[in-house]
């Protein structure tokens, strides 16, 4: 295996606005306008598993025992990098300062290996398919993905740091594990076994 492998995974530190979300939490004042608001949402903290040291690292500002996200640039340098949607993580950690290139794109594999096209679209709405992280985890793993995304930036608002970081771990381990059995992955729509190519073929690079 290449030992420059690693599995990354980013929270963000803003939610995202909506009237009713706005008005159940007053107290905070930071919100990013959508999902494609990159610099609105903020950076919480990126985790990775490195193949290499065997471990999971944490890049978090002001936070005990963890690394200033300033120090992931040079940390991702020679690196090959997998994620799940890891469009996102990239233009994520890219709005704020640090260029992530992801060359294997689980997501993107999963979904042409299913015979879709590498990026979802608004017409695959009526399929009723989910390749989402918590279904494959269930159906490969025999467990869900920990917490909901969405409430993450609502508890870093609020101080449960811990909490969020604790849930980008898990599923930066989910990821890994998918991965890792990308070969015989399972679909959770189908019952079809994916059969997901070793090295990438679909992973559109954007950043």
């Amino acid at each position: 295996m290449n030992q420059n492998l690693i599995v990354i995974d980013t929270e963000i530190a803003n939610p995202i606005a909506s009237d009713w979300l706005v008005k159940k939490h007053p107290k905070i004042t930071q919100w990013a306008k959508d999902w494609n608001d990159f610099e609105g949402m903020g950076l919480a903290c990126a985790c990775v598993w490195d193949y290499r040291q065997q471990r999971f690292q944490v890049f978090a500002d002001n936070l005990p025992n963890r690394y200033p996200i300033a120090d992931l640039a040079d940390y991702l340098k020679g690196k090959t990098v997998v994620a799940f949607k890891g469009d996102f993580d990239s233009a994520l950690l890219a709005a704020n300062g640090v260029k992530c290139t992801v060359d294997y794109d689980l997501l993107m594999e999963i979904r042409v290996a299913a015979g879709l096209p590498a990026e979802w679209s608004p017409e695959e709405k009526g399929l009723a398919m989910s390749y989402k992280l918590d279904t494959m985890a269930w159906v490969n793993l025999g467990h869900g993905a920990w917490g909901s995304g969405a409430d993450c930036p609502i508890d870093w608002q609020y101080g449960k740091k811990p909490q969020v970081i604790a849930k980008c771990i898990s599923d930066v381990a989910i990821t890994r594990d998918l991965f890792d059995r990308r070969t015989r992955l399972v679909d959770p729509n189908t019952g079809d076994c994916l059969n997901l190519p070793i090295s990438p073929v679909a992973t559109i690079v954007k950043f």
